[in-house]
């Protein structure tokens, strides 16, 4: 997980990230989903919205 993003805070907001490196494929040697986070925003506008308000929050 990105170093920037600890397990407690997100937890604590009740936010799920998976390492970008679990759905990237490796090319050349390097991954280019390492480092990165991945986010889905799958809910209703509302949710969404309350979502990245606990998301600022925390970073």
């Amino acid at each position: 997980m990105t170093r920037n993003l600890r397990k407690k805070p997100l937890k604590e907001a009740n936010i799920k990230v998976l390492p970008g490196r679990y759905l990237s494929r490796e090319a050349h040697g390097l991954n280019p989903g390492e480092n990165h986070v991945l986010l889905a925003l799958v809910a209703d506008l509302k949710q969404c919205e309350e979502f990245i308000q606990r998301l600022k929050k925390i970073l």
